[in-house]
This record gives C-alpha cells, structure tokens and sequence, in this order.
C-alpha cells in the first residue's frame, strides 16, 4: 500500500540542532494547486461520503472438520447487525498454494505501494474464480510472564515448521516477545535465516510463570500457619493481595496485545497473530481463594476479565486480525498435581480444582480465537499436527466482501454469516469497525511505529531543536514541515483553504507507546499572494510546530499527515535520544 526507499537516521537531541525557527503556521506558498478550478466551500467539499469495503475470511467445515468445497456466492448469506447485505467479491482460495511465490511484501523499513486487488465478477455459472492471493502477515506472539519455558521451548521447536513455510510461500513474519512490555524480537522478514535466529532469542528470555507458581505455593504455608494459630479472617489478605497481583499480570498482558494488534492494522495484506502462553485467567488469582475458601468452581468472580479480552477480540476484528490462541502447557501438565500436592490438601486441593483452574486459563483463549474467526489449541502436547491444519486456514477460505452499510460512522458493526447447507460449521470474525478515513490514517501511523517503517510522498521533514527538561522528562519541540506542492487547496473567495491533520506517535526503548496525538489544521492563504509567488516559481513549506513530552534514553516517533482534500497521506519515522550530553 505504500512506498518509500528513505531509511531513517538517527539524531542526538541532547544539543541544539540547526532549524528554522519554530513557528505555528508558515504563510509561505509558491505554487500552482491542483484541484483549484472552482470556487467551494470547505466543508461542503469534506462531506463526502466514503464507503468502505469489508472483507470476511470464512472457513467452512463438516462435522468432522473437513473444509467443505464448491460453495458459490448463494450458498452464503451475511447481515450486519441483523439486517442484510449483498454480496460485491465471492472469492475461494484453495491449498494448496500457487507453486510460483508472490513477490514478498515490504521488508522491515520500507513500505510498499501495492494496489488492492482487484474485483473480478463472479461468472454467469456463478463459479466463484480463485481469490488474488494477499500476502500473509504473520505475528508469533510469546507471553513470557505467563509461560514456563520448558513449555515455550516446545511449542516454539514445532512452530519453528509453521514460520518456515510461511516465509518460504512469501509471506511474512514476526516475532514478538512480551515480558511485562512488547519487545519486537524479529520485524517482519521473508528471510527463513532472519526467523530462525529470533526464535532463538525468543527461547532464551526469561519467563515469569514459575515464580507465580511459587508465589501460590508459599501463600499457601502462610495460610496454613494462620490457620494453625487461630487468626482471624485467616487467608483473606494473603487472597486480595493475590488476586490483585495477576489481575494486574494480566491487564498488562493484554494492554501490550492490544499494542500489537494495532501496530498490525497498516499493513496492505491479510493479518494473524499467534498467542502463545500457558493460558491467562478470566478470573485473576481464583485458584488460591478456591482452595483455601473453596468456592465453586473457580473461585471469587469479583475480578472477571471476561469484557477485557472481549475488547481484545474487538480490537482484532476493527483491525482484520486473527487470533490463534496456544496452551503450551499440554494435557494434565498443571505442576499443583505434582509431588508436592499433598501439601495444599487440607485445603481441598484435588483434580476438580485443576479442572477448574485449566477452565479458568483456557476460556480467554477460546473467546479470542472464536470471536475473531481463529482457533483456540488446547490440551495437547502435538502442536505439529495441529499446525497443519492452521497452514489450511491460511491458503483456504470463502472470501467474502461487501460496501459497509453505516458509511464510515466509526461504530462497531456485528457480523452474522450463514451458509444455507445442513450439517456445516462456520467459522469468521463476528464483526468490524466502520472506520472513518482519519482512523485510518491514525491506525497506519500507529502500525509504522511497531514497524520501524515510513512511506514519505508528500516529502515531509521534521526537525528537532534543543529540548528542556521537565522533572523526569523533556519537552522536545519539533518542526514538521510540509512542501506546499504536496497540499490540495480549493479557491473560496480571496482565499485557498485547505485542511491536514497530523498523527504523532511514541515509542521509548522499554517498549511503551504513547497515547497518539491527533491535531487538526485548517490552511488558509491568499490567493494574490500564492499567485505572485508562483509567478515567481518560488515552493515553500508549511510548518507546524509539537511539543513533545518524552523520557531521556532513545525514542521512535511517527509524524502521520493527512490532507483531507487531496486524499494524500505520509508518514515519517525518526529515531532520537533524549537527554544526552549536551
């Protein structure tokens, strides 16, 4: 979708740097408009509206999960929000794949322009022609804080097969480790040396799952001791602090998937993530107020994180993201049911308790997966079977597609697919996001961020000046600066108007993003001079000035700009370090 060949360089801003004096807006235009042959008023011209298409993925099986082929456009029947929609794209894509690969999609730090596929109508016969084949972007995503590692090493030696193929076929891939922040081990390469160096790094980071582990069993002697001694309300702090120490385990763990998923939303292909842990809980610290309390069945419910991870399925779907999700612990692999279990006994600790806490582990992990249209892999220790029949997911489906019927409105839309044959099982995502162009802009600059990638047309600058500090940051000013010839202005009186808004994003070296800033800038110039100047052949730019707040140490950041009335977008990533000697 987009292209650029500028790498990013990396500036020091820890001294002054040599820049244009910071201004709000510079007036300096020189040159002829496009699109300025009519009078118009902006905002009528803004009112357009735009449609946008939806695409679906859907996997359609028997009762024995065998994909069921020769459905044509008839057999399906899709409603938004209960109403119905009709059909515009009918595509199926089988396995197995083309022999001749696709050209890879961008390599990390560059952006390629690639148009959409095109629409090809169904035939008279209604026999749907094959789909054009989008590039898979593939994210393999570790969460080491809930994870043992000699799970981790075994479920990342069979996916090491899965992402092998993938890259081989031209798809791309990602790996991602997160340790209570994102740490993108690999960006996304087609370079099967590339994937198998970082899942090498990925196999030794450490892991933080055994020590909740013994946190649980420790808790435990503490509890039994009080109980001993006849304290009151026995148990009851050690289970609060408990809880409230995996519910915020678990909160970050997903507030850095969502980081992920977002980062996701730019990219001009067909996106999954992998979710590999050793479960997460819909009910934070259940199981130690289970067994010391025994409440049935898992627990206190005070803390259910069921919205949470609703969101995070939501999250996916507004981005057309698939989620297959991983229990890497394996059947009966729960260490409670090990030598030491006699140890909790007196507090009831048996095999409905270790049903009761795989439940509590496993649920997110279906509802993701459901809710997005992938799949939940659990309580098996075969995942390289089980991989295959995820390389099926990704090489056959029914591609549905159809014009969004709420124009843009920025809601989330529920979608119910049905397919009019007895005894089949349908699998998609259950909605999408009717995004507005500016969200989708904001999405791309949020995706280049993660990606380390630009894509410059319209010839933005930024630069930097000297940053003050402000307690235990810096306020960093910088200039973005837009070359007028790039802007669309339309003529309303004396004047030129137009419009941009910019995008500005953050990411420190741990990892952590900022909130994204969006600023919104009407241009207005006029005409007499813009005329005299481009008489002159002068071109000149626009300046905007931003004040950012960052930590010291090196930083990312994105400049996302837009112009509304032209439709042009850039963005620009730049490394920085912050505060260094001066």
């Amino acid at each position: 979708m987009f292209r650029s060949r500028n790498r990013s360089s990396s500036h020091h801003v820890g001294r002054r740097l040599p820049v244009a004096a910071l201004i709000a807006l510079a007036l300096c235009l020189g040159v002829a408009v496009p699109g300025a042959a009519q009078e118009g008023d902006l905002t009528s011209f803004l009112d357009s509206v735009d449609v946008n298409l939806v695409n679906l993925e859907v996997f359609v099986t028997d009762q024995e999960g065998n994909r069921v082929p020769g459905l044509t456009r008839d057999d399906f029947e899709v409603r938004v929000d209960g109403q119905p929609v009709e059909l515009t794209n009918f595509h199926v894509a089988h396995s197995p794949p083309s022999a001749t690969a696709p050209a890879p999609p961008p390599a990390a730090g560059e952006a390629e322009n690639q148009p959409a596929a095109e629409t090809v109508p169904a035939p008279a016969d209604d026999a749907a022609p094959p789909a054009p084949r989008r590039p898979l972007f593939l994210v393999a995503y570790v969460d080491n804080v809930h994870i043992l590692p000699g799970d981790r090493k075994r479920i990342l030696d069979d996916l090491a097969v899965l992402l092998e193929e993938r890259v081989a076929n031209g798809d791309q891939v990602m790996l991602v480790g997160y340790d209570r922040t994102v740490k993108v081990v690999q960006p996304f390469t087609s370079d099967p040396q590339e994937v198998a160096a970082g899942l090498r790094k990925l196999a030794e980071a450490p892991t933080h799952r055994q020590l909740a582990d013994t946190r649980f069993r420790f808790l435990i002697d503490d509890i039994r001791r009080e109980m001993a001694a006849q304290v009151p309300n026995a148990g009851q702090s050690q289970v609060a602090i408990y809880r409230q120490e995996r519910e915020s385990d678990a909160l970050a763990a997903y507030k850095g998937l969502r980081q992920v998923i977002t980062g996701l939303a730019g990219l001009p292909g067909r996106r999954a993530l992998l979710y590999v842990s050793d479960g997460i809980p819909r009910w934070p610290g259940a199981e130690l107020a289970s067994v010391v309390f025994g409440s049935a069945p898992v627990g206190s419910r005070q803390n259910d994180l069921r919205r949470t991870y609703e969101e995070v399925a939501r999250q996916a779907n507004a981005h057309e993201v698939t989620l297959y999700t991983f229990d890497a612990r394996g059947p009966n692999s729960d260490l409670f049911l090990g030598a030491d279990s006699a140890s909790v006994g007196d507090f009831g600790f048996n095999t409905d308790f270790a049903h009761d806490r795989d439940a509590n582990l496993q649920e997110p992990l279906m509802q993701m997966a459901d809710e997005t249209g992938g799949r939940s892999i659990l309580n098996t220790n075969d995942f390289a079977g089980t991989l295959d029949t995820l390389l099926r997911d990704f090489e056959d489906f029914y591609s549905l597609g159809f014009p969004s019927p709420s124009s843009g409105d920025g809601e989330y839309h529920n979608v119910q697919v049905r397919v009019k044959r007895p005894g089949v099982q349908v699998r998609h995502r259950e909605g999408y996001l009717d995004k507005s162009p500016a969200a989708q802009v904001a999405d791309r600059t949020e995706s280049f961020l993660l990606q380390g990638w630009q894509s410059n047309p319209m010839g933005v600058q930024l630069q930097f000046a000297a940053p003050e500090k402000k307690r235990r940051r810096w306020q960093v000013p910088v200039l973005v600066r837009i070359p007028a010839g790039s802007v669309t202005l339309i003529p309303r009186g004396d004047e030129m108007v137009g419009r941009l808004q910019l995008f500005v994003a953050v990411r420190d070296g741990e990892g952590r993003v900022s909130e994204l800033t969006r600023l919104e800038r009407d241009v207005s110039i006029p005409r007499e001079a813009m005329e005299q100047q481009a008489a002159e052949g002068e071109v000149n730019d626009l300046g905007y000035s931003v004040n950012l707040e960052m930590r010291p140490g090196p930083q990312s950041l994105v400049v996302g700009v837009w112009d509304e009335v032209g439709g042009a977008e850039s963005y620009v990533y730049q490394k920085v370090v912050v505060g260094g000697p001066s």
